[in-house]
């Protein structure tokens, strides 16, 4: 039988002090409408940061979906950036999964503030997490979690997964720089608990590419591509530069190419230099590499890794101002020039 989704209530204010009684009843309330048993589905607590009112309504949209995959105490943080200060609100909602012999109940909690009392949010919602659940915060804000400043510091403080996504992001040079820093202290720094982990939705989205390049180029579909190969242009969208750069970084720690140096040019373009690679492998593990240089007529080879753009569309489409980001290269060169062209991608 199909396990149907009770469309979840509108939700309705609570006094702060009062939500965990208010929950329970609402848990209650779905006893005397069920035949089976009625379970409160909780794996972890699940955190999310939206930083406007719009973004929470689309947040709140999808969050059935993902508590009917991964059930959890839903906490929604609602920050709104305005002259005028509001206290920390609270709503409460609760919905069920029926057409099985058991009714399982999904609970969220919505805290909302304004202003100045926005920094109040990270401490209200302390007194909700379930302590024997893991956390799990999912930054929505189209913020890079490291400018996140106290706020993110805050929420991640006890947090084992932050989940965060890239794309749209206004400034992507600035926003991959600092993330490569916060990643390694979240990540590896001591005192982050036994394991922490980062996960960004957008390289998530390539999945299926990195498992297509994989195939494609693996030495028993085609033998002797990957020692051939010397250009590589990822053609994407306006809002999907900081994709283009993930999986032109992918391919080129899978060719076994190390980056050397970089240059920025904001809103046209952003390079890296690398040394002439090995043999790599493009598929699961590691990448083998003989240590030889790529030639060309007896010249020392290098690498570029440039993501180009060109005039068309506002900056908040991913871009810098009056920009379109447009192609992400990885060219491996001799004498200066590009000496040959292997894969094209678009997406």
């Amino acid at each position: 039988m199909s396990t149907a989704v009770t469309p979840p209530p509108a939700d309705d204010p609570v006094a702060v002090s009062d939500i965990e009684a208010e929950l329970a009843r609402r848990v209650s309330s779905f006893k005397g409408t069920s035949e089976g048993p009625v379970l409160r589905a909780r794996m972890s607590n699940l955190m999310i940061y939206c930083d406007s009112a719009k973004l929470a309504e689309e947040v709140t949209a999808v969050i059935p979906a993902v508590a009917g995959q991964h059930p959890a105490r839903v906490l929604l943080l609602v920050a709104e950036a305005t002259a005028d200060t509001a206290p920390v609100k609270a709503s409460v909602k609760v919905w069920s999964q029926t057409g099985t012999k058991v009714r399982i109940c999904t609970e969220q909690v919505t805290l909302r503030a304004a202003g100045d009392a926005v920094s109040e949010l990270a401490f209200a919602v302390r007194g909700l997490l379930i302590g024997d659940l893991p956390i799990n915060l999912w930054w929505a804000a189209h913020v890079p979690p490291a400018l996140g400043g106290a706020m993110l510091s805050d929420l991640a403080e006890r947090a084992q997964q932050v989940i965060y996504d890239s794309i749209g992001w206004l400034e992507p040079a600035r926003g991959v720089a600092m993330m490569a820093t916060w990643l390694g202290k979240f990540e590896r720094e001591p005192g982050q608990g036994e394991w922490s982990v980062a996960s960004d939705l957008n390289w998530r989205r390539l999945k299926y590419w990195r498992r297509l390049l994989g195939q494609a180029l693996d030495p028993a579909t085609a033998p002797g591509a990957l020692t051939s190969i010397t250009d590589v242009y990822v053609e994407h969208g306006p809002r999907a530069v900081v994709q283009a750069w993930e999986l032109v970084s992918w391919l080129a720690a899978r060719l076994g190419w190390q980056v050397r140096q970089g240059r920025v040019q904001p809103g046209v373009e952003i390079g890296w230099e690398t040394p002439g690679g090995g043999p790599g492998g493009v598929g699961g593990g590691a990448a083998d590499r003989d240590g030889a240089t790529a030639t060309a007529g007896g010249a020392g080879g290098a690498a570029a890794i440039r993501s180009r753009a060109r005039p068309g569309v506002p900056r908040e489409h991913g871009g810098g101002a009056g920009v379109r980001p447009e192609r992400a290269a990885l060219t491996k060169r001799a004498n200066g020039r590009p000496f040959a062209r292997f894969l094209m991608l678009e997406f």
